[in-house]
């Protein structure tokens, strides 16, 4: 029997809402893949950044989770973007065919 354990955009896009679910300046979370692997964008309210380094070290255990997966992690904070609006934000900020997972379950 074959196992493919090959990451996808749902499996890592399930491990980072598994964590980020939990915490309370997290909107949206979105992930695309391209050539280089997976991109992670996470829209959070306005934040300071400490609060945005805590967001970009759950890269960590879910790099142990998931050993072969790809991946760069953007925060996307609307306090550098005072001009956009959330759609104006999405369109600026997440790669070409991102796909939006759902943080609550």
């Amino acid at each position: 029997m074959i196992v493919d354990r090959k990451p996808t955009v749902e499996s890592l896009g399930k491990a980072f809402a598994e964590h980020l679910r939990k915490e309370p300046d997290v909107r949206e979370l979105w992930v695309a893949e391209d050539e280089d692997g997976f991109v992670v964008s996470i829209i959070t309210d306005e934040i300071d950044p400490e609060r945005e380094r805590h967001l970009y070290a759950y890269a960590s255990p879910i790099q142990r989770k998931l050993p072969d997966a790809l991946f760069e992690v953007h925060v996307s904070n609307p306090r550098y973007y005072p001009s956009l609006s959330g759609d104006q934000l999405r369109t600026a900020v997440l790669p070409s065919g991102a796909r939006r997972i759902q943080l609550k379950q």
